[in-house]
Protein backbone atom coordinates (compact mmCIF):
# COMPACT_ATOMS: atom_id res chain seq x y z
CA UNK A 1 0.00 0.00 0.00
CA UNK A 2 0.88 3.60 -0.84
CA UNK A 3 1.49 5.70 2.07
CA UNK A 4 0.39 9.11 0.78
CA UNK A 5 -2.64 9.99 2.57
CA UNK A 6 -5.75 11.10 -0.20
CA UNK A 7 -8.84 12.67 0.35
CA UNK A 8 -10.60 9.12 0.57
CA UNK A 9 -13.26 10.01 3.29
CA UNK A 10 -10.99 8.81 5.94
CA UNK A 11 -9.87 11.50 9.19
CA UNK A 12 -6.56 11.85 10.03
CA UNK A 13 -6.45 9.01 12.39
CA UNK A 14 -8.31 6.63 10.70
CA UNK A 15 -5.94 7.10 7.64
CA UNK A 16 -2.96 6.63 9.73
CA UNK A 17 -3.90 3.72 11.91
CA UNK A 18 -4.86 2.09 8.44
CA UNK A 19 -1.62 2.81 6.97
CA UNK A 20 0.21 1.39 9.67
CA UNK A 21 -1.98 -1.60 10.58
CA UNK A 22 -1.66 -5.23 9.82
CA UNK A 23 -4.51 -7.52 8.14
CA UNK A 24 -7.30 -7.27 10.49
CA UNK A 25 -7.27 -3.88 11.79
CA UNK A 26 -10.88 -2.57 11.72
CA UNK A 27 -11.53 1.43 11.37
CA UNK A 28 -15.44 0.91 12.15
CA UNK A 29 -15.28 1.44 16.20
CA UNK A 30 -18.63 2.53 16.66
CA UNK A 31 -20.20 -0.35 18.91
CA UNK A 32 -23.81 0.21 16.72
CA UNK A 33 -22.42 0.42 13.02
CA UNK A 34 -24.84 -2.14 11.83
CA UNK A 35 -27.17 -2.81 8.56
CA UNK A 36 -31.23 -3.45 9.75
CA UNK A 37 -32.77 -3.91 6.36
CA UNK A 38 -35.70 -6.40 5.50
CA UNK A 39 -38.34 -7.45 2.95
CA UNK A 40 -41.86 -8.51 2.91
CA UNK A 41 -42.76 -10.88 -0.16
CA UNK A 42 -46.00 -11.67 -1.44
CA UNK A 43 -47.37 -13.47 -4.28
CA UNK A 44 -50.31 -15.20 -6.07
CA UNK A 45 -49.65 -17.71 -8.34
CA UNK A 46 -52.99 -19.28 -10.93
CA UNK A 47 -52.10 -22.04 -13.48
CA UNK A 48 -54.85 -23.76 -15.75
CA UNK A 49 -54.61 -26.46 -18.29
CA UNK A 50 -57.03 -25.30 -21.22
CA UNK A 51 -56.00 -29.15 -23.30
CA UNK A 52 -52.82 -31.01 -22.62
CA UNK A 53 -51.38 -29.32 -25.62
CA UNK A 54 -51.97 -25.49 -23.86
CA UNK A 55 -51.40 -23.84 -20.48
CA UNK A 56 -51.14 -20.87 -19.00
CA UNK A 57 -49.66 -19.09 -15.85
CA UNK A 58 -50.56 -15.74 -14.35
CA UNK A 59 -48.45 -14.59 -11.26
CA UNK A 60 -48.51 -11.41 -9.07
CA UNK A 61 -46.21 -10.21 -6.60
CA UNK A 62 -45.71 -7.20 -4.30
CA UNK A 63 -42.47 -6.67 -2.45
CA UNK A 64 -41.97 -4.12 0.57
CA UNK A 65 -38.67 -3.24 1.54
CA UNK A 66 -37.08 -0.92 4.48
CA UNK A 67 -34.23 -0.40 6.46
CA UNK A 68 -30.96 1.41 7.31
CA UNK A 69 -27.36 1.48 8.04
CA UNK A 70 -25.89 3.51 11.32
CA UNK A 71 -22.77 4.45 11.78
CA UNK A 72 -20.34 7.19 13.25
CA UNK A 73 -18.50 10.16 11.59
CA UNK A 74 -15.36 12.17 13.43
CA UNK A 75 -15.72 15.82 12.85
CA UNK A 76 -17.98 15.60 9.84
CA UNK A 77 -18.96 18.80 8.41
CA UNK A 78 -22.34 20.19 9.97
CA UNK A 79 -23.12 22.37 6.35
CA UNK A 80 -23.32 19.19 4.57
CA UNK A 81 -26.03 17.49 6.88
CA UNK A 82 -28.26 21.28 6.72
CA UNK A 83 -26.88 21.71 10.45
CA UNK A 84 -26.11 25.81 11.41
CA UNK A 85 -22.88 26.34 12.65
CA UNK A 86 -22.51 26.91 16.56
CA UNK A 87 -21.48 29.80 17.89
CA UNK A 88 -19.59 29.86 21.18
CA UNK A 89 -18.59 33.22 21.78
CA UNK A 90 -15.95 34.39 19.71
CA UNK A 91 -15.71 30.61 18.48
CA UNK A 92 -17.41 29.36 15.43
CA UNK A 93 -18.07 25.18 15.20
CA UNK A 94 -18.47 23.78 11.75
CA UNK A 95 -17.70 20.27 12.26
CA UNK A 96 -19.19 17.57 14.83
CA UNK A 97 -18.87 13.93 15.95
CA UNK A 98 -22.34 12.54 14.54
CA UNK A 99 -24.53 9.61 14.44
CA UNK A 100 -26.14 9.19 11.01
CA UNK A 101 -28.53 6.91 9.56
CA UNK A 102 -29.23 6.51 5.75
CA UNK A 103 -32.73 4.87 5.34
CA UNK A 104 -33.88 3.39 2.16
CA UNK A 105 -38.21 2.55 1.83
CA UNK A 106 -39.17 0.70 -1.29
CA UNK A 107 -42.00 -0.98 -2.77
CA UNK A 108 -41.69 -3.44 -5.85
CA UNK A 109 -45.11 -4.93 -7.67
CA UNK A 110 -46.15 -5.96 -10.77
CA UNK A 111 -47.44 -9.46 -12.72
CA UNK A 112 -46.19 -12.06 -14.99
CA UNK A 113 -47.43 -14.38 -17.32
CA UNK A 114 -46.45 -17.06 -19.65
CA UNK A 115 -48.29 -19.27 -21.86
CA UNK A 116 -46.94 -22.84 -23.21
CA UNK A 117 -48.33 -24.35 -26.54
CA UNK A 118 -46.85 -27.96 -27.67
CA UNK A 119 -48.59 -27.73 -31.30
CA UNK A 120 -46.51 -31.20 -31.90
CA UNK A 121 -43.76 -33.58 -30.95
CA UNK A 122 -41.29 -31.53 -32.45
CA UNK A 123 -42.68 -27.95 -32.09
CA UNK A 124 -43.22 -26.09 -29.02
CA UNK A 125 -43.84 -22.50 -28.65
CA UNK A 126 -43.92 -20.45 -25.10
CA UNK A 127 -45.07 -16.82 -25.30
CA UNK A 128 -45.37 -14.19 -22.36
CA UNK A 129 -44.38 -11.20 -20.48
CA UNK A 130 -44.62 -9.15 -17.60
CA UNK A 131 -44.71 -5.18 -15.99
CA UNK A 132 -43.23 -4.54 -12.96
CA UNK A 133 -42.43 -1.32 -11.09
CA UNK A 134 -40.01 -0.32 -8.19
CA UNK A 135 -40.52 2.95 -6.50
CA UNK A 136 -37.20 3.42 -4.23
CA UNK A 137 -36.69 6.21 -1.27
CA UNK A 138 -33.72 7.41 -0.14
CA UNK A 139 -33.32 9.48 2.50
CA UNK A 140 -30.97 10.46 5.64
CA UNK A 141 -31.06 11.53 9.05
CA UNK A 142 -28.23 12.47 12.27
CA UNK A 143 -29.59 11.14 15.01
CA UNK A 144 -26.75 12.48 17.72
CA UNK A 145 -24.34 15.09 17.51
CA UNK A 146 -22.18 16.37 19.70
CA UNK A 147 -23.09 19.82 18.41
CA UNK A 148 -26.74 19.96 17.34
CA UNK A 149 -27.49 22.88 16.63
CA UNK A 150 -30.82 23.91 14.82
CA UNK A 151 -31.40 19.97 14.25
CA UNK A 152 -33.28 17.36 15.31
CA UNK A 153 -33.29 13.71 14.95
CA UNK A 154 -36.17 13.19 12.07
CA UNK A 155 -34.55 16.04 9.91
CA UNK A 156 -33.73 14.65 6.88
CA UNK A 157 -30.30 16.11 4.94
CA UNK A 158 -31.16 14.48 1.73
CA UNK A 159 -34.04 12.61 -0.06
CA UNK A 160 -34.25 11.02 -3.61
CA UNK A 161 -37.47 8.72 -4.93
CA UNK A 162 -36.19 6.93 -7.99
CA UNK A 163 -39.06 4.70 -9.78
CA UNK A 164 -38.17 1.94 -12.33
CA UNK A 165 -41.03 0.68 -14.96
CA UNK A 166 -39.65 -2.57 -16.59
CA UNK A 167 -42.06 -4.37 -19.09
CA UNK A 168 -41.49 -7.23 -21.52
CA UNK A 169 -43.03 -9.81 -23.83
CA UNK A 170 -41.25 -12.64 -25.55
CA UNK A 171 -41.79 -15.67 -27.66
CA UNK A 172 -39.36 -18.62 -27.20
CA UNK A 173 -40.13 -21.87 -29.77
CA UNK A 174 -38.08 -25.24 -29.71
CA UNK A 175 -38.14 -27.63 -32.69
CA UNK A 176 -36.25 -31.19 -33.34
CA UNK A 177 -35.38 -30.50 -36.34
CA UNK A 178 -34.53 -34.46 -36.72
CA UNK A 179 -33.36 -37.27 -34.04
CA UNK A 180 -30.24 -35.91 -33.59
CA UNK A 181 -30.65 -31.83 -34.42
CA UNK A 182 -32.74 -29.49 -32.02
CA UNK A 183 -32.91 -26.03 -32.39
CA UNK A 184 -34.58 -22.98 -30.70
CA UNK A 185 -35.12 -19.53 -30.88
CA UNK A 186 -36.17 -16.69 -28.17
CA UNK A 187 -36.88 -13.23 -29.03
CA UNK A 188 -37.59 -10.67 -25.94
CA UNK A 189 -38.45 -6.99 -26.48
CA UNK A 190 -37.91 -4.75 -23.26
CA UNK A 191 -39.15 -1.18 -22.39
CA UNK A 192 -38.21 0.82 -19.21
CA UNK A 193 -38.34 3.38 -18.05
CA UNK A 194 -36.56 5.20 -15.00
CA UNK A 195 -36.65 8.03 -12.99
CA UNK A 196 -34.63 9.49 -10.20
CA UNK A 197 -35.13 12.93 -8.43
CA UNK A 198 -33.86 14.84 -5.28
CA UNK A 199 -30.71 15.00 -4.10
CA UNK A 200 -28.30 12.52 -2.82
CA UNK A 201 -26.15 11.71 0.39
CA UNK A 202 -23.42 14.13 -1.03
CA UNK A 203 -26.48 16.90 -1.11
CA UNK A 204 -25.96 16.48 -5.47
CA UNK A 205 -29.29 17.43 -7.08
CA UNK A 206 -30.42 14.18 -9.26
CA UNK A 207 -32.67 14.72 -12.25
CA UNK A 208 -32.61 11.19 -13.97
CA UNK A 209 -35.36 10.78 -16.45
CA UNK A 210 -34.18 7.92 -19.39
CA UNK A 211 -36.22 5.46 -21.36
CA UNK A 212 -35.12 2.37 -22.96
CA UNK A 213 -36.24 -0.22 -25.39
CA UNK A 214 -34.41 -3.34 -25.89
CA UNK A 215 -34.74 -6.15 -28.89
CA UNK A 216 -32.67 -9.36 -27.32
CA UNK A 217 -32.70 -12.45 -30.04
CA UNK A 218 -31.22 -15.91 -29.36
CA UNK A 219 -30.40 -18.66 -31.61
CA UNK A 220 -29.17 -21.98 -31.25
CA UNK A 221 -28.60 -25.72 -31.62
CA UNK A 222 -27.84 -29.01 -30.02
CA UNK A 223 -26.81 -31.89 -32.21
CA UNK A 224 -26.20 -35.42 -30.14
CA UNK A 225 -23.64 -36.86 -32.39
CA UNK A 226 -23.92 -40.64 -30.76
CA UNK A 227 -24.92 -41.56 -27.23
CA UNK A 228 -21.36 -40.56 -26.09
CA UNK A 229 -20.97 -37.19 -27.82
CA UNK A 230 -23.12 -34.22 -28.89
CA UNK A 231 -22.20 -30.59 -29.80
CA UNK A 232 -23.94 -27.09 -29.31
CA UNK A 233 -23.91 -23.28 -30.84
CA UNK A 234 -25.34 -20.58 -29.81
CA UNK A 235 -25.69 -16.93 -30.86
CA UNK A 236 -27.67 -13.71 -29.23
CA UNK A 237 -27.79 -9.78 -28.48
CA UNK A 238 -28.25 -8.41 -24.79
CA UNK A 239 -28.68 -5.32 -23.71
CA UNK A 240 -29.21 -4.14 -20.56
CA UNK A 241 -29.88 -0.46 -18.83
CA UNK A 242 -27.23 1.06 -16.22
CA UNK A 243 -28.07 1.04 -13.06
CA UNK A 244 -29.43 3.74 -10.23
CA UNK A 245 -25.28 3.49 -8.82
CA UNK A 246 -24.07 4.00 -12.74
CA UNK A 247 -25.83 7.52 -12.67
CA UNK A 248 -25.33 8.79 -9.02
CA UNK A 249 -22.40 7.11 -7.42
CA UNK A 250 -19.72 9.17 -9.66
CA UNK A 251 -16.81 11.30 -7.38
CA UNK A 252 -17.85 15.03 -6.44
CA UNK A 253 -14.90 16.37 -8.74
CA UNK A 254 -15.93 14.35 -11.45
CA UNK A 255 -18.28 15.52 -14.64
CA UNK A 256 -21.16 13.04 -15.37
CA UNK A 257 -20.10 11.96 -18.91
CA UNK A 258 -18.95 8.55 -20.04
CA UNK A 259 -21.97 6.55 -17.52
CA UNK A 260 -25.16 5.95 -17.85
CA UNK A 261 -25.63 4.75 -21.45
CA UNK A 262 -26.77 1.03 -21.77
CA UNK A 263 -24.84 -1.95 -22.43
CA UNK A 264 -25.12 -4.08 -25.50
CA UNK A 265 -23.40 -7.43 -26.21
CA UNK A 266 -23.09 -9.93 -29.01
CA UNK A 267 -22.20 -13.22 -27.84
CA UNK A 268 -21.22 -16.63 -29.41
CA UNK A 269 -20.84 -19.44 -27.91
CA UNK A 270 -19.58 -23.36 -29.34
CA UNK A 271 -19.04 -25.98 -27.06
CA UNK A 272 -18.77 -30.21 -27.54
CA UNK A 273 -19.61 -32.85 -24.78
CA UNK A 274 -17.74 -36.18 -24.60
CA UNK A 275 -19.56 -38.68 -21.92
CA UNK A 276 -18.24 -42.25 -20.92
CA UNK A 277 -19.30 -44.49 -17.82
CA UNK A 278 -16.04 -43.55 -16.18
CA UNK A 279 -15.14 -39.92 -17.26
CA UNK A 280 -16.48 -36.82 -19.09
CA UNK A 281 -15.52 -33.78 -21.30
CA UNK A 282 -16.53 -30.76 -22.14
CA UNK A 283 -15.02 -27.17 -23.84
CA UNK A 284 -16.50 -24.31 -24.59
CA UNK A 285 -15.63 -21.47 -26.64
CA UNK A 286 -16.94 -17.99 -25.95
CA UNK A 287 -16.79 -14.45 -27.35
CA UNK A 288 -18.72 -11.51 -25.86
CA UNK A 289 -18.37 -8.48 -28.04
CA UNK A 290 -19.60 -4.96 -26.52
CA UNK A 291 -20.56 -1.49 -27.18
CA UNK A 292 -20.00 1.03 -23.75
CA UNK A 293 -19.87 -1.91 -21.70
CA UNK A 294 -20.53 -0.87 -18.21
CA UNK A 295 -16.89 -2.27 -16.56
CA UNK A 296 -15.61 -1.36 -12.68
CA UNK A 297 -12.97 1.51 -12.66
CA UNK A 298 -11.18 0.36 -9.96
CA UNK A 299 -12.92 3.08 -7.63
CA UNK A 300 -15.80 2.10 -4.67
CA UNK A 301 -18.36 4.75 -3.15
CA UNK A 302 -18.44 6.09 0.30
CA UNK A 303 -20.24 2.88 1.37
CA UNK A 304 -17.88 0.60 -0.47
CA UNK A 305 -19.62 -0.44 -3.62
CA UNK A 306 -17.92 -0.86 -7.07
CA UNK A 307 -18.31 2.22 -9.28
CA UNK A 308 -18.83 1.38 -12.96
CA UNK A 309 -18.14 3.27 -16.59
CA UNK A 310 -19.09 2.94 -19.89
CA UNK A 311 -16.56 2.05 -22.08
CA UNK A 312 -16.69 2.33 -25.93
CA UNK A 313 -15.75 -1.15 -27.47
CA UNK A 314 -14.35 -3.86 -25.64
CA UNK A 315 -14.80 -8.09 -25.82
CA UNK A 316 -14.19 -10.70 -23.87
CA UNK A 317 -13.17 -14.12 -25.61
CA UNK A 318 -11.90 -17.37 -23.99
CA UNK A 319 -12.08 -21.16 -23.58
CA UNK A 320 -13.55 -23.42 -20.60
CA UNK A 321 -12.73 -26.92 -19.63
CA UNK A 322 -14.54 -29.35 -17.47
CA UNK A 323 -13.55 -33.00 -17.10
CA UNK A 324 -14.49 -35.93 -14.07
CA UNK A 325 -13.03 -38.80 -13.62
CA UNK A 326 -14.08 -41.82 -11.89
CA UNK A 327 -11.80 -44.47 -11.59
CA UNK A 328 -13.54 -46.44 -8.59
CA UNK A 329 -17.23 -46.18 -7.42
CA UNK A 330 -16.25 -44.40 -4.22
CA UNK A 331 -13.40 -42.16 -6.08
CA UNK A 332 -14.10 -39.36 -8.14
CA UNK A 333 -11.92 -36.27 -9.44
CA UNK A 334 -13.25 -33.33 -11.28
CA UNK A 335 -11.52 -30.54 -12.34
CA UNK A 336 -12.24 -27.29 -14.54
CA UNK A 337 -10.46 -24.41 -16.68
CA UNK A 338 -11.01 -21.01 -18.16
CA UNK A 339 -8.59 -19.34 -20.18
CA UNK A 340 -9.55 -15.80 -21.30
CA UNK A 341 -8.94 -12.05 -22.46
CA UNK A 342 -10.82 -9.55 -21.61
CA UNK A 343 -9.52 -6.14 -23.33
CA UNK A 344 -10.73 -2.58 -23.86
CA UNK A 345 -10.06 -1.50 -27.34
CA UNK A 346 -9.20 2.08 -26.86
CA UNK A 347 -9.09 2.98 -22.66
CA UNK A 348 -8.69 6.53 -21.85
CA UNK A 349 -8.36 7.46 -17.51
CA UNK A 350 -9.90 10.01 -15.62
CA UNK A 351 -7.62 12.02 -13.23
CA UNK A 352 -8.01 14.92 -11.20
CA UNK A 353 -5.11 17.20 -10.47
CA UNK A 354 -5.66 18.87 -7.44
CA UNK A 355 -2.81 21.51 -8.37
CA UNK A 356 -4.82 22.76 -11.58
CA UNK A 357 -8.97 21.88 -9.99
CA UNK A 358 -9.53 19.85 -13.21
CA UNK A 359 -9.46 16.74 -14.59
CA UNK A 360 -7.11 15.17 -16.84
CA UNK A 361 -7.30 12.38 -19.39
CA UNK A 362 -4.53 10.18 -19.47
CA UNK A 363 -4.56 7.66 -22.82
CA UNK A 364 -3.55 3.95 -22.41
CA UNK A 365 -4.62 2.42 -25.57
CA UNK A 366 -5.89 -1.56 -25.12
CA UNK A 367 -5.75 -2.46 -21.96
CA UNK A 368 -7.34 -5.46 -19.59
CA UNK A 369 -10.41 -5.08 -17.92
CA UNK A 370 -10.61 -4.67 -14.20
CA UNK A 371 -11.02 -7.68 -12.08
CA UNK A 372 -10.71 -10.06 -14.93
CA UNK A 373 -7.77 -12.64 -14.69
CA UNK A 374 -6.68 -14.96 -17.33
CA UNK A 375 -6.83 -18.27 -15.88
CA UNK A 376 -8.96 -19.47 -13.63
CA UNK A 377 -8.67 -23.32 -12.38
CA UNK A 378 -10.84 -25.55 -9.85
CA UNK A 379 -10.68 -29.48 -8.75
CA UNK A 380 -12.61 -31.84 -6.46
CA UNK A 381 -11.24 -34.82 -5.70
CA UNK A 382 -13.90 -36.69 -3.26
CA UNK A 383 -13.91 -39.56 -1.78
CA UNK A 384 -16.59 -42.04 -0.28
CA UNK A 385 -14.83 -43.55 2.85
CA UNK A 386 -18.15 -44.80 4.34
CA UNK A 387 -21.85 -45.25 2.90
CA UNK A 388 -22.87 -42.13 5.04
CA UNK A 389 -19.34 -40.67 4.92
CA UNK A 390 -17.51 -38.64 2.13
CA UNK A 391 -14.33 -36.46 2.34
CA UNK A 392 -13.69 -34.01 -0.21
CA UNK A 393 -10.49 -31.76 -1.28
CA UNK A 394 -11.31 -28.61 -2.92
CA UNK A 395 -8.85 -26.57 -4.99
CA UNK A 396 -8.61 -23.43 -6.89
CA UNK A 397 -6.21 -20.93 -8.51
CA UNK A 398 -6.87 -17.60 -9.53
CA UNK A 399 -4.31 -15.58 -11.76
CA UNK A 400 -3.34 -12.48 -11.60
CA UNK A 401 -6.19 -9.39 -12.08
CA UNK A 402 -5.96 -5.62 -12.28
CA UNK A 403 -7.66 -3.25 -9.82
CA UNK A 404 -8.64 -0.80 -12.18
CA UNK A 405 -8.99 -1.18 -16.50
CA UNK A 406 -4.97 0.78 -17.16
CA UNK A 407 -3.67 -2.83 -16.91
CA UNK A 408 -0.75 -0.98 -14.49
CA UNK A 409 1.32 -3.57 -12.70
CA UNK A 410 1.77 -1.41 -9.38
CA UNK A 411 -2.39 -1.61 -9.32
CA UNK A 412 -2.87 -5.54 -9.26
CA UNK A 413 -3.65 -8.09 -7.21
CA UNK A 414 -1.57 -11.39 -7.27
CA UNK A 415 -2.30 -14.74 -8.22
CA UNK A 416 -3.54 -17.49 -5.08
CA UNK A 417 -4.43 -21.27 -4.68
CA UNK A 418 -6.45 -22.19 -2.32
CA UNK A 419 -7.83 -25.49 -0.57
CA UNK A 420 -10.51 -26.29 1.61
CA UNK A 421 -11.25 -29.68 3.14
CA UNK A 422 -15.09 -30.50 3.48
CA UNK A 423 -15.80 -33.91 5.93
CA UNK A 424 -19.97 -34.97 4.82
CA UNK A 425 -21.93 -37.40 6.97
CA UNK A 426 -25.94 -38.57 6.09
CA UNK A 427 -27.45 -38.51 9.13
CA UNK A 428 -30.16 -42.07 8.99
CA UNK A 429 -33.72 -40.90 9.62
CA UNK A 430 -37.01 -41.62 8.32
CA UNK A 431 -38.71 -38.66 9.63
CA UNK A 432 -37.03 -36.36 7.17
CA UNK A 433 -36.37 -36.68 3.58
CA UNK A 434 -32.47 -36.24 4.20
CA UNK A 435 -30.35 -35.09 7.04
CA UNK A 436 -26.58 -34.33 6.75
CA UNK A 437 -24.01 -32.07 9.12
CA UNK A 438 -21.02 -30.98 7.01
CA UNK A 439 -17.68 -29.31 7.98
CA UNK A 440 -15.97 -27.24 5.85
CA UNK A 441 -12.38 -26.37 6.68
CA UNK A 442 -11.44 -23.24 4.47
CA UNK A 443 -8.19 -21.65 3.45
CA UNK A 444 -6.75 -25.38 4.39
CA UNK A 445 -2.85 -24.31 4.64
CA UNK A 446 -3.62 -20.67 5.69
CA UNK A 447 -2.21 -18.86 2.16
CA UNK A 448 -2.20 -15.13 2.56
CA UNK A 449 -4.23 -13.38 -0.01
CA UNK A 450 -6.32 -10.59 -0.93
CA UNK A 451 -9.47 -11.98 -3.51
CA UNK A 452 -10.80 -7.92 -4.00
CA UNK A 453 -9.54 -4.57 -3.50
CA UNK A 454 -9.69 -0.93 -5.07
CA UNK A 455 -7.40 1.60 -5.99
CA UNK A 456 -7.15 5.38 -6.18
CA UNK A 457 -4.96 7.68 -8.50
CA UNK A 458 -4.80 11.87 -8.50
CA UNK A 459 -2.19 14.52 -9.35
CA UNK A 460 -1.07 16.45 -6.44
CA UNK A 461 2.62 17.73 -7.47
CA UNK A 462 3.03 14.25 -9.15
CA UNK A 463 0.63 11.26 -10.20
CA UNK A 464 0.07 9.03 -6.68
CA UNK A 465 -1.56 6.10 -6.61
CA UNK A 466 -3.19 4.20 -3.35
CA UNK A 467 -4.03 0.54 -3.50
CA UNK A 468 -6.42 -0.79 -0.95
CA UNK A 469 -7.01 -4.64 -0.08
CA UNK A 470 -9.70 -6.92 1.36
CA UNK A 471 -7.47 -9.46 3.01
CA UNK A 472 -9.29 -12.73 3.46
CA UNK A 473 -9.15 -15.52 6.56
CA UNK A 474 -6.38 -17.96 7.47
CA UNK A 475 -7.70 -21.11 7.88
CA UNK A 476 -11.57 -20.92 8.55
CA UNK A 477 -14.31 -23.57 10.10
CA UNK A 478 -17.80 -23.75 9.35
CA UNK A 479 -20.07 -26.02 10.33
CA UNK A 480 -23.55 -26.45 8.43
CA UNK A 481 -26.46 -28.71 9.25
CA UNK A 482 -28.63 -29.42 5.94
CA UNK A 483 -32.34 -30.83 6.27
CA UNK A 484 -34.82 -31.91 3.63
CA UNK A 485 -38.62 -32.13 4.36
Amino acid sequence: MKTHAANNGFTPRQTQNLLNSGRSYNYYLYDNQIDNYKQDHYQLHFTHEFSKKFTANLSFHYTKGEGYFEEFQREDNLAAYKIDDVIVGNDTIANSDLIRRRLMDNDFYGFTFSTVYQASNKLKFNFGGGLNNYIGRHFGEVIWAQFASNSIPTDRYYYNEGEKLDGNIFLKTNYQLSNKVKVFADLQLRNINYKVAGDDNNRRLLSVDEDFLFFNPKVGANWQIDNNNSAYVFMGIGNREPTRSDFIDLPLNAPRTNTGKPESMRNLEVGYEHRVKKYYLAANYYLMDYDNQLVNTGHVNDVGAAVRQNVDRSYRMGIEFQAAYKPIEKLQLSVNATYGKSKIMDFTEKVFNYDSGEEESIIHGETSIAFSPEIILGSELSYQALKSFEVALLSRYVGEQYLDNTSNKNRMLDAYFLNDLRLTYNIPTGLLKSADIQLSVNNLFSSNYASNGYTYSFISGQMITENFYYPQAFRNYMLTLNLKF
